[in-house]
């Protein structure tokens, strides 16, 4: 009989070190579970936080609000890491705790059961825990997207606005050489991405874009070369206006033709990225200048060919000014594409102004070398450029490398973009109006194959001729105002 209150009373003592049990790993499971908590509110504060940040983003209208906007990121970035570094610890210290336990036995074999619940629980916390990682990622890219954000209107800001003023530092130089070679790297992974996902696995629209490009262009070649050989046999003021629109427009045209239907051609393969279809725009648009640019430059001063030379230079001096012109239309389209090119990766503001910058220097310094040139000294022919301008060219490069070197790179951005792009269209303007007004001079049209099929096929005379010319060469010229007013007004 004495021994049933013994017997209770261990019965009593293991029920009470059970239910101490129980309640030691309720209270630790209620103590993770509330530590779970307080780390999601964190980082929901946080969200909140960046929600504000991003529309303070979105109102900014000046550099210094985003680069305290892109401050606050980096400080929401160092609460994210605090938040996240201790939860990925414990990640790893479960996942090894797992590795040890081993793999869940395979159906119908057995383990210990200390093993298997020990198993369980370290799976649920870390279960747990992955929901705290991840909201954390999803923060994480929400702060990515807003920094991109951030760049895009620095960049914008910086191209748009001339009086936005960025010191040219050791420091920024640094960051300039380095944030290159990041953004080429760049380019390079989206174009090799591009070419394994759209073109390798059928290069068959690809190849057919390319052969139409190839034959377009053979015939633009052609038709200049022939255009110049048959204006080359009757040297008239006439064929020398005549021969820059022929030499330049109709290859020029050509060329348009062929970048618009390979667009649309590599549009309608699905050749395009939803990221690279505007810069491929972009790059056929620059393409399309250039060229033009070039080819207008090269029959404006026909270095090879002195009797249809427009403008009263020796030889040497044409192909001298025509290789300077040439050199500033290709430093501003590849300024211009390399704009784009950031725009395309997300390059780093260092550097969009880098490439600004050193765009600004190498064109005023061609204007400066343009300047300053000089005829042969056996040349009898013009000396050198006329003072009026000699002196604009010297004052607008002076202008340009003060303004870059001052920091203020847009402006000098902007003053070489006027002088190539501008100085193209005016250039245009007036060789129009030149040969509107030899065309419409009497006498003028009446000795050319075109005046004498026009008399014998609607027999009308000299004088009524004359007039038809001087009503066809107004018309012509206002043709070139109205394609030359859009062209301007877009400029600026």
């Amino acid at each position: 009989m004495k021994q049933i209150p013994c017997v209770l009373f261990s019965a009593w003592q293991r029920a009470l070190l059970i239910l101490v049990l129980l309640l030691s790993l309720s209270s630790v499971a209620f103590a993770q579970f509330v530590e779970i908590e307080q780390k999601l509110e964190e980082l929901d504060n946080i969200e909140s936080n960046i929600d504000f940040i991003a529309r303070t983003i979105e109102s900014a209208d000046n550099d210094s609000a985003l680069i305290g906007a892109r401050s606050k990121l980096l400080d929401l970035e160092t609460r994210i890491d605090d938040v996240v570094n201790p939860v990925e610890e414990k990640l790893t210290t479960l996942t090894a705790q797992l590795e040890a336990l081993g793999a869940a036995p395979a159906e119908g074999e057995t383990e210990k059961p200390q093993i298997a619940e020990d198993r369980a629980e370290a799976k649920e916390e870390q279960q747990q825990l992955r929901i705290v990682t991840t909201r954390a990622q999803e923060l994480d890219q929400k702060i990515n997207a807003a920094y991109e954000e951030v760049a895009q209107l620095r960049r914008q800001i910086f191209t748009n606005s001339l009086s936005q003023r960025s010191p040219i530092t050791i420091e920024l130089l640094t960051n300039i050489s380095g944030d290159s070679v990041t953004t080429f790297s760049r380019l390079q992974a989206k174009l090799r991405t591009w070419w394994n996902v759209k073109v390798a696995p059928n290069p068959l629209p690809f190849g057919l874009v390319l052969a139409f490009f190839a034959i377009l262009l053979a015939g633009g070649v052609v038709l200049t070369r022939r255009a110049t050989s048959y204006l080359s046999l009757n040297a008239t003021r006439l064929n020398a206006l005549i021969y820059p629109f022929v030499t330049t427009i109709v290859p020029a045209g050509l060329l348009a033709l062929a970048l618009a239907l390979g667009y649309w051609a590599m549009d309608f393969a699905g050749l395009f990225t939803v990221d690279l279809r505007a810069f491929v725009r972009t790059l056929f648009i620059v393409v399309f200048g250039l060229s033009f640019a070039l080819r207008l430059s090269y029959a404006m001063f026909a270095p090879d060919n002195a009797d249809l030379r427009l403008v009263p230079f020796s030889s040497f001096a044409a192909a001298r000014v025509h290789t300077l012109v040439s050199s500033l239309a290709v430093v501003h389209a590849l300024d211009y594409l390399a704009r784009h090119m950031g725009q395309l990766v997300n390059a780093p503001l260092a550097f969009t102004i880098g490439n600004s910058f050193l765009a600004s220097i190498l064109i005023a310094l061609i204007l400066l070398a343009l300047a300053r040139v000089r005829d042969k000294r056996e040349d009898d022919v013009s000396r050198s450029l006329p003072v009026w301008v000699r002196i604009p060219l010297l004052l607008a490069s002076i202008a340009i490398i003060v303004a870059a070197v001052a920091g203020y790179i847009g402006l000098a951005r902007f003053m070489a973009q006027q002088l190539v792009v501008t100085g193209t269209i005016l250039v245009t303007t007036f060789l129009g109006y030149l040969l509107s007004h030899e065309v419409g001079k009497p006498g003028v049209l009446a000795p050319t194959r075109l005046g004498q099929w026009v008399q014998q096929r609607f027999k009308i005379e000299e004088s009524d001729l004359d007039q038809y010319a001087l009503f066809a060469s107004i018309a012509f010229f206002g043709l070139i105002l109205l394609a030359a007013a859009p062209c301007a007004a877009m400029v600026f």
